[in-house]
């Protein structure tokens, strides 16, 4: 019988049945919380409604809703009781009760159950260490949050050589995989002679996941399928493609291949019911177990279901129905630096050393990977850095204490000195590295060793008898002091402080009850220092890593890992001052002449970006004119500081000029060329030489900084456009730098082709000895060019000569694997990919920059011709002929006469017809 609604809701009403159900829902609630929650997290208490109120707009009405019922009479002392233990539990007792609004507490009352929630419990632990009470970590106080645990954690803190860790007896015991897992009697398979054809990743929650999903997909043909938390298989493939959309990672193309497997890596058999099970096991080719908890701040206890257990299911699934390799993602910081050994099992730390749950839950894991492979289940282990990635025109962090630290800095207008370092692992090395495992052909059977297709490289092999470990660092660590500097670099006011003083300003701003990014993590923030759990300390540069690499484009897709962490600062979300990464950035035009020689002729409008630190933008700062590679290339605007300009703008104001011919000053198009003769063309063209762009700066100098010399900074070309100032301006200048772009004063054009050329040897040769599987593969897609029309996007035919182009890139410090790159994804089954198609326009394509198509006339000298230099040093080089015995060797930053017929929009304009006389 249904009751009136009016008794329903009667504060007065006595209802035993629904107060029972009321309390047992309450107490699964907590039960559910404890299990899966973060302790901080579990609510104190809870209250159970008929319903929400609602304001008009449907939203909760907070003011409506029922207050929590306080205990008028807290529970006093039961008699009986011992009182606090000792001057530490007395001092807690009266700490607490200060806190929470009490006469008295109970030495072993529970926080929580006295009113406490995870909010006070920080400014409680804050006013602890404020009025001379030991560091305390909040974690471990929050397992059992009583006055008389966090008198015992106080004073075990002050006896030398106290831990956190779990016993490491217990972490050896935990670290044995069971014996259940392995291989059936059935005979190993042969191998593989096809890339793998379906893969199962195991997690898919944060944004650097998804975009892992998205560079699988994009880097093969893989059928990639997803534990995802449990439902019906149709709804939870809809809301992970759901939540690929939401981040903008969604194509749709992926609807057939980007699958959800509703489960729980935390279950028995993953969670997936025992014939979807069998029938997943027997489908993948390949596991890449990336699941786990990574809440620093949990228990071991907590992440023992996911990360240790977890792990274990992963290896039984590898063995069950069919072989599966499986890759696991660690950290570095569970084993030695690489320089001290070799990567491998052996180089992890003992299990005295490895603090933190996290930690120890990865240190058991490769463990687990170890013993699976000398059971004859094939792994991989892939320690991390800081994993790092771009999202639009910022940059993601996979380290959330890292991105709270910095940004608690930020508030607090301080940072602490720190003598601390990270490696960084872009996901964009990370993934090209899954991708090729999933791409090449992979022979479970085959021995231990060297890949026969990778020369000297590490194996890339699944072997019988151990684990393959490898780090994945991109660049040399990145320094704590560089974090720093780019936060300067946004404009931020940030002093440098010691770590105690520094400590002292955020305890003080949580004692005002005031919240940062970093007081969810304030017991890792200990009196001593960041807490030894995190794994943070002073990484040396990693052998092959002690040089930065360069950054090969302004892109920020492309730039180098370490610098995706090193400007974090500047590229973090809702951590910008301006829109452009803590810089002011006007726009300047300047209108000029056509020809400087004649003031009253033609004229055409320069454009140039003046950039200046927002913090100094009302200082009187000098000038550093900036003149880009080219010719021809546009001045892209800032949105970050890397490199030398993170340096000049610390003293300077820049000018960021586009050049007469290219961007946004007179750029030479095919539209601009249309209607001129060979002649007119040529006559028109002469007018874009170095000389008329240092007038152009010059006219530029006299508005800005009036009668006051500047300083330039020549990049590529730019160094070339620097002499030419210095002979005929040098009295606008006060300083000149150049940067890889110096003329000979006497070499000719052919002398300086055949330098080149040699130089060219030598970089095709290390490529193809770094990737010699790349030898073959180029030559396939050179033949396959030779018999099809293939079309690139832009209507052009691909031809075999335009695809050793591509080589232009050998020229970069990490240019073979940017090649490689490319050429890994040439493939879409027995077609050229439209990946791939796309690639080749965007590298060699003369859209926007059809002045550099004429880049010889930057080597001619004085009255003489450069007659396509390029083109007849080729003779010269026979190595380079397309029919030679050896690889087919790709070409560099070149020129030849049939990219004018064959490249679009140069194809439609008129400029090789002036170029041999240029």
């Amino acid at each position: 019988m249904n009751e009136p609604s009016s008794l329903a809701q009667s504060p007065l009403a006595n209802d035993p049945s629904r107060t029972r159900r009321e309390a047992a829902l309450r107490a699964d609630i907590q039960r559910f919380a404890r299990g899966h929650l973060a302790s901080p997290m579990v609510p104190s208490r809870i209250v159970v409604v008929d319903e929400l109120p609602r304001l008009p707009n449907g939203k909760t009405d907070r003011s409506q809703l029922r207050a929590p019922e306080t205990p008028e009479n807290p529970p006093d002392i039961p008699a009986g009781r011992p009182a606090p233990a000792d001057s530490t539990e007395a001092a807690a007792c009266a700490l607490w009760a200060d806190i929470l609004g009490l006469e008295c507490v109970d030495p072993a009352a529970d926080f929580f159950e006295l009113g406490g929630t995870s909010l006070t419990a920080v400014r409680m632990v804050a006013q602890w260490a404020a009025r001379g009470g030991a560091p305390l970590d909040l974690a471990h106080f929050l397992e059992h949050p009583t006055p008389q645990h966090m008198a015992r954690l106080t004073d075990g803190y002050r006896v030398p050589g106290f831990s956190w860790l779990t016993d490491p007896q217990q972490l050896t015991t935990l670290a044995v995989l069971p014996a259940d897992i392995r291989p059936s009697d059935a005979p190993p398979q042969a191998g593989r002679a096809d890339p793998h054809g379906s893969v199962l990743v195991t997690r898919a929650d944060a944004y650097l996941d998804l975009l892992l999903l998205r560079e699988l997909l994009d880097r093969s043909d893989a059928v990639v399928n997803v534990l995802f938390q449990s439902g019906e298989v149709a709804d939870t493939t809809q809301r992970l493609h759901d939540r690929m959309r939401s981040s903008e990672l969604w194509r749709p193309q992926d609807t057939g291949r980007l699958r959800a497997v509703p489960g729980d890596l935390s279950q028995p058999y993953l969670g997936v019911p025992p014939a979807s099970y069998r029938a997943l096991a027997r489908e993948v080719d390949l596991i890449v177990h990336t699941g786990e908890c990574s809440d620093t701040r949990a228990s071991f206890e907590q992440l023992t279901p996911v990360n240790v257990l977890g792990t274990q299911e992963v290896l039984r699934f590898a063995a069950a129905e069919k072989l599966k390799p499986v890759h696991f993602l660690s950290q570095l910081s569970v084993a030695h630096p690489a320089h001290e050994t070799a990567p491998s099992q052996d180089q992890l730390l003992p299990a005295n050393a490895v603090s933190g749950a996290l930690r120890q839950s990865k240190w058991i894991g490769e463990h687990y990977m170890h013993q699976a492979a000398a059971r004859g289940i094939p792994t991989r282990v892939h320690r991390l850095g800081q994993v790092a990635a771009p999202r639009g025109q910022h940059v993601e962090l996979g380290d959330a204490f890292l991105s709270a630290l910095i940004r608690t800095c930020v508030s607090l207008r301080a940072a602490p000195d720190l003598d601390l370092s990270f490696p960084v692992t872009s996901m964009s090395t990370l993934s090209g590295i899954l991708a090729r495992q999933l791409s090449r052909q992979e022979f479970l059977s085959r021995a231990p060793g060297r890949d026969a297709e990778a020369g000297d490289r590490p194996s890339t092999t699944y072997t019988a008898d151990t684990s393959d470990v490898g780090e994945i660092v991109d660049g040399r660590p990145v320094s704590w002091g560089e974090i720093v500097s780019n936060v300067r670099f946004t404009g931020r006011a940030l002093d440098v402080v010691p770590y105690d003083h520094w400590r002292q300003l955020l305890l003080a701003t949580v004692e005002r009850s005031e919240i940062h990014p970093l007081t969810p993590f304030l017991a890792l923030v200990t009196a001593d220092g960041l807490c030894p759990s995190l794994g943070y300390r002073s990484w040396p540069a990693l052998p092959g890593q002690e040089e930065e690499r360069a950054a090969p484009a302004p892109s920020l897709d492309h730039v180098a890992g370490r610098d995706l962490l090193r400007t974090y600062p500047s590229r973090a979300d809702n951590l910008l001052v301006t829109t452009a990464a803590g810089l002011v950035v006007r726009e300047h035009t300047v209108t000029v002449p056509l020809d400087h020689a004649r003031p009253d002729g033609p004229t055409i409008e320069v454009y140039a970006q003046e950039v200046v630190s927002a913090h100094r933008e009302g200082d009187d700062l000098p000038w550093i004119l900036f003149l880009q590679g080219g010719p021809g290339a546009p001045c892209p605007t800032p949105t970050s500081a890397i490199g030398w300009l993170a340096t000049a703008l610390e003293g300077h104001r820049v000018l960021l000029l586009d050049q007469r011919g290219g961007g946004r000053s007179a750029p030479i198009t095919a539209k601009s060329t249309e209607g001129r003769s060979p002649e007119e063309l040529a006559s028109y063209l002469r007018h874009f030489r170095a000389d008329s762009i240092v007038a152009d700066a010059e006219a530029f100098r006299k508005q800005l900084a009036g009668s006051r010399r500047w300083s330039i900074l020549g990049q590529s070309y730019g160094g070339f456009i620097a002499l030419t100032y210095l002979s005929t301006a040098p009295e606008g200048l006060d300083a000149v730098f150049v940067s890889g772009g110096l003329p000979g004063l006497s070499a000719s054009v052919d002398e300086v082709y055949d330098q080149a050329y040699t130089e060219l040897l030598t970089k095709n040769a290390a490529y193809y000895t770094e990737y010699p599987e790349d030898e073959a593969k180029i030559r396939r897609l050179a033949a396959y060019l030779d018999d099809h029309d293939v079309k690139l996007p832009d209507g052009d035919r691909l031809t075999s000569r335009r695809l050793r182009l591509l080589g232009r890139n050998l020229g970069m410090s990490n240019g073979s694997e940017r090649v490689h790159r490319l050429f890994e994804q040439a493939w879409d089954g027995d077609r050229i990919s439209d990946v791939f198609r796309r690639a080749v326009v965007t590298e060699t394509g003369l859209a926007d920059m059809q002045l550099y198509a004429l880049q010889e006339f930057v080597y001619a000298r004085a009255g003489s011709k450069t007659g396509w230099a390029a083109h007849r040093a080729l003779a010269r080089f026979p190595a380079f002929a397309a029919d030679g015995d050896g690889p087919l060797l790709l070409f560099g930053e070149m020129m030849f006469p049939w990219m004018f017929e064959e490249i679009s929009p140069s194809s439609r304009s008129r400029t090789s017809r002036i170029c041999s006389p240029a």
